[in-house]
């Protein structure tokens, strides 16, 4: 019987990246990216005043110690710079505004006293390129801006903004059918009868599987028939992934191995060194995969976070959860002399 770093690397082993998709920027927050992306242009795309302040050339203070200088216009952000600027002038600049060619430092408003058309400074020497983000700085043209996998987080989207793309190439989410086996499963709408239980495991892995956008395209509630579960997984078959809750264990109702086995699905692996969700049931077909997980709803949650969220994720190249481990202020029993 496999361990359960064995039982996910026979898993993870059997993933192939999924489909791409177009998605529109926003609507492909979440997503890993299925293509690289480059910058349209220099960026930033002009020499930018980081300051509000006057635009100067730093030869006039540093070796021609001119004190006062000829304020000969004001440059706010989004319009031209307009004309070169020429020694002896400055050009009063708010931040982020276009700096004219020939200027290569920016003295900040603080430390300036302008009165007309004239304006002084209370510093002798400034450094070349002070307070100016050089053209090209954070990235040149056609440079290398985000690689194939990387998640489309907030920041994410902000910047393909700046790059003015509006619409990206995604890995989709896997198409996903869950059967609910079991004579004992009735809908939740419908009152059960003393032997009877509601069928929780569906809404377990329908709201897990939400998180990744998957709504399953085909569910059902099986009887213990081989019948009924050889209809049911031959129309299940067609996803991506088919998600089997129950009829995975030794019982003699417990159909489903043989029924996968007649449709030439794999058998991978079947029973993992862990309690809850022994009986996993894992195989492949030659366009998916299927899990045979534990009638138990608690053994269901268990196997879908150690098992299925993790090919999910890596099929949609989404890499790695992070695991979160917190020690127990305490021993816990759990059944008979074993304590966690």
């Amino acid at each position: 019987m496999l361990n359960v770093d064995e039982a996910q690397e026979i898993i993870l082993a059997h993933t192939k990246l999924s489909r791409h998709v177009q998605k529109g920027i926003l609507e492909a927050s979440g997503f890993a990216l299925a293509e690289e992306i480059h910058a349209d242009r220099d960026y930033p795309p002009f020499n930018r005043a980081t300051m509000d302040g006057y635009a100067i050339l730093s030869s006039d203070l540093n070796d021609h110690h001119i004190k006062e200088f000829n304020v000969t216009r004001e440059v706010f952000a989004g319009m031209p710079a307009g004309e070169s600027l020429v020694s002896g002038n400055a050009v009063k600049i708010m931040t982020g505004a276009m700096v004219p060619d020939g200027a290569d430092a920016i003295i900040q408003v603080e430390q300036s006293i302008q009165t007309g058309p004239h304006v002084i400074f209370d510093v002798t020497e400034i450094q070349a390129g002070k307070n100016i983000a050089q053209r090209g700085e954070d990235a040149k043209k056609n440079d290398l801006i985000l690689s194939k996998g990387h998640v489309i987080q907030p920041y994410v989207i902000s910047m393909l903004a700046t790059l003015g793309i509006n619409k990206v190439q995604v890995y989709d989410s896997p198409t996903v059918a869950i059967l609910s086996t079991g004579d004992e499963i009735v809908p939740i709408d419908q009152p059960p009868l003393t032997h009877q239980i509601r069928d929780s495991n569906h809404y377990n892995l329908k709201s897990s599987l939400q998180n990744y956008w998957i709504v399953p395209s085909y569910y059902d509630i099986v009887r213990d028939t081989k019948a009924e579960l050889e209809k049911a997984i031959e129309r299940g078959l067609k996803e991506d992934i088919l998600i089997i809750s129950g009829g995975v264990s030794m019982g003699d109702a417990d159909f489903v191995p043989d029924v996968l086995a007649s449709f030439g699905v794999k058998k991978l692996f079947h029973k993992v060194k862990i309690k809850p969700g022994k009986p996993l049931w894992f195989g492949e077909t030659e366009t998916g995969v299927v899990f045979g997980v534990p009638g138990n709803p608690v053994s269901c949650q268990v196997v879908y976070k150690i098992f299925i969220e993790p090919y999910i994720r890596k099929v949609m190249g989404l890499g790695d959860m992070r695991r979160l481990k917190l020690p127990l202020a305490e021993g816990h029993r759990i059944k008979g002399e074993r304590t966690v």
